[in-house]
């Protein structure tokens, strides 16, 4: 009789996403405008990176979570799936393998 880890492959998208900002600096400020704040005052962010330039991202997340919703289901948490063995070790490896390499690229 064959386990269940033998007929199901648990797979979890971990995508690092950045939002393309950087925490602001006391330096990018004249003393005179940090002196009219109050003390522990967060400087906020900037965007460094277009928002634009981060949609492929989003896209490649998509990608990856169309393919194991069309091929599996989710499982336990967000973004964890079971699929199949026998379709893991078919095309979803290879597919997974490609947006990956995608991914990597574009950072």
């Amino acid at each position: 009789m064959l386990k269940l880890n033998e007929r199901v492959a648990l797979i979890t998208l971990n995508f690092r996403k950045t939002t393309g900002n950087i925490q602001l600096n006391q330096t990018e400020f004249s003393p005179e405008d940090l002196a009219h704040l109050p003390p522990g005052f967060r400087l906020g962010t900037k965007p460094v990176i277009e928002r634009k330039r981060l949609t492929v991202f989003d896209s490649l997340k998509d990608e990856a979570t169309l393919l194991l919703k069309n091929h599996g289901i989710e499982f336990m948490t967000p973004g964890s799936f079971i699929v199949p063995i026998e379709s893991y070790k078919g095309f979803i490896k290879d597919e997974l393998n490609r947006i990956c390499a995608r991914y990597e690229t574009e950072v």
